[in-house]
């Protein structure tokens, strides 16, 4: 029997972004998709408290138990990964490995975490999501997709999927705040194996933070790619095959 493998969607991206990826971990495990909250064509469409981390950790720990699996191996791409680190700290005995996919545990600068996005780029980009989250959405894309061989043809199918997926104003921009949170000490609460993986040129998380995780947590994984923040989408034959050896199969 194949083990369990989960794969946690960032912010604002629905859970057929990660098909490619899924498609090639279909080989060694039995593969679950989950988007997060914000799309009213996804399963998971609600966020009753105001995206508060307990009700994401819920949400997914249904989708863990729905596996009937002892653990599952958790994959989580950008906020996806903050989610995936806590459900992991959380609940332990669940989770046989943790990997992450253009992950920062300080998305936001601090004074003692450098190498992240700086405060004013994170507030203009919340305010403008506000107002406007049509043009923010389509600004995502490009950034997301930025450093990308493949940058223009990702961004517009990104924007097609998001198009189709129906983004919910009302749950997405509350839920871009969670990107502002520390989560340092949820990282060193992870008991099980846990390996970073990043894009060279990612215009959200900066690669040099490789160097922070590995002095924070040098019994960390950390491995670079090149491409941006959907570096997985350029390579994921080779990001699949990262994940295996992660998952000690």
């Amino acid at each position: 029997m194949k083990p369990s493998l989960i794969l946690v969607s960032g912010w604002a991206m629905p859970e057929s972004v990660l098909e490619p990826l899924a498609d090639q971990l279909a080989a060694d495990f039995n593969v679950s998709r989950m988007a997060l909250p914000g799309f009213s064509s996804e399963s998971v469409n609600e966020c009753t408290d105001t995206c508060s981390w307990d009700s994401l950790v819920n949400l997914l720990h249904q989708k863990v138990q729905d596996t009937e699996a002892t653990s599952v191996t958790l994959v989580g791409w950008s906020l996806g990964a903050q989610l995936c680190a806590l459900y992991a700290s959380r609940y332990p005995e669940s989770v046989n490995a943790l990997v992450t996919l253009g992950g920062n545990p300080c998305f936001v600068q601090r004074q003692d975490w450098e190498h992240a996005m700086k405060v004013d780029v994170f507030n203009a980009f919340y305010q403008q999501s506000e107002t406007n989250l049509a043009l923010t959405l389509r600004q995502f894309a490009g950034l997301c997709t930025k450093g990308s061989s493949a940058m223009r043809q990702q961004s517009r199918d990104i924007q097609t999927q998001l198009k189709a997926a129906a983004p919910q104003d009302i749950v997405l921009v509350p839920l871009l705040q969670r990107l502002n949170d520390d989560f340092r000490p949820v990282l060193s609460d992870v008991q099980c194996p846990v390996t970073h993986l990043l894009g060279e040129k990612d215009a959200l998380v900066p690669v040099s933070v490789r160097d922070d995780m590995l002095s924070a947590w040098p019994e960390h994984r950390v491995e670079t790619f090149a491409g941006g923040h959907t570096f997985f989408l350029d390579d994921p034959v080779t990001i699949a095959a990262r994940i295996k050896a992660a998952s000690h199969l």
